[in-house]
């Protein structure tokens, strides 16, 4: 008896599936390098690991079902992505040893976010000697009153919804500025530590989302007078904060180019923040960057504490000159 022809195969669907992929993300991946043309195409720069793993499982798949072009296409693709990762996990980054070595954090704690018990326990368990707090709301200062003995000197500039922020740290500080960045009544955080190895500012910031025309030019502006902001310091500078873009934006680099400012992730990884879900889904939104003169000894995400950012940890020092 004549075999009857099937209807189209399980692995034909699966492959027409995979075709789809990488006709999805391999466009994602293209359309990233126009990312100074517009606010939809600069968030195509932000995906680049999640671009690398669905082309490269995509390329392998394609590879079993014996669809070699699609899989040499797509192979080549996740190679495209790759070549912008590697280099975070490879640069000045050294676990040295120094003395006076000291631990700061910075954390996008949402406005929305009412668990403010494990922001407070994430902070006695890590014990920096400061800590950032963005999106803080009354409700939020209110809440941090909790540690305020651990953490006696204060900054704080809350508001109602998502513009507010506050330094709690253990050292003094002092020359406390607002840095009017633009609109919203968005404001960089500027201080003065003198700590055991020098000076050091320290800026806090948090630009605009840019999820529209508006508000993507109206990024790049603050971007802009942050890095303006960063000049005009004498002293070794950090700057952290949720800077809603990623290493892979034009504009990010832009900011480094301009202020002289080094990524700290270089040496340590990608180190995705938000939103709040597992690796390798997160990106790298949240920041910290510094001038010459800091050393940075350690960087890592730290846990889940209710928000859609997970907190930056970094340890550093200022090496005697």
């Amino acid at each position: 008896m004549d075999a009857i022809s099937p209807p189209p195969t399980l692995k034909r669907r699966a492959a027409l599936l995979l075709i789809g992929i990488v006709l999805a993300f391999g466009g994602a991946t293209l359309m990233g390098f126009g990312g100074r043309q517009g606010w939809l195409l600069e968030l195509c720069t932000h995906f680049r690991v999640q671009y690398f793993w669905a082309l490269a499982l995509a390329a392998l798949a394609l590879g079993i079902l014996g669809r070699g072009r699609w899989s040499l296409t797509a192979a080549t693709l996740a190679v495209v992505n790759l070549a912008a990762i590697v280099p975070l996990y490879f640069g000045p980054a050294e676990n040295i040893a120094l003395d006076h070595q000291l631990r700061c954090m910075s954390l996008n704690v949402n406005w929305q976010n009412e668990d403010y018990g494990r922001t407070i326990e994430l902070i006695r368990a890590e014990e920096p000697d400061w800590v950032l707090l963005i999106e803080v709301t009354p409700e939020w200062c209110e809440a941090m009153r909790a540690i305020e003995n651990e953490y006696p000197y204060v900054h704080a500039n809350p508001v109602a919804l998502s513009g507010g922020i506050a330094l709690y740290s253990r050292i003094p500080f002092k020359d406390v500025n607002l840095q009017d960045l633009y609109e919203l009544r968005v404001h960089a955080l500027l201080v003065e530590f003198n700590l055991p190895g020098g000076p050091l500012t320290f800026v806090g910031a948090h630009p605009a989302s840019p999820g529209s025309s508006t508000f993507f030019a109206m990024r790049n502006r603050q971007l802009d007078l942050l890095a303006q902001l960063v000049q005009r310091q004498k002293s070794p500078l950090m700057l952290m904060g949720d800077l809603n873009t990623t290493s892979w934006s034009p504009f990010f680099r832009d900011l480094l180019a301009n202020s002289g400012l080094k990524d700290t992730r270089r040496g340590f990884g990608v180190e995705g923040s938000w939103p709040g879900v597992p690796l390798p889904l997160r990106i790298p939104i949240d920041h910290c960057l510094v001038t010459e003169g800091v050393a940075i000894v350690a960087r890592r995400i730290g846990e889940s504490v209710g928000s859609d950012h997970r907190p930056v940890i970094v340890d550093f020092a200022l090496p005697q000159r």
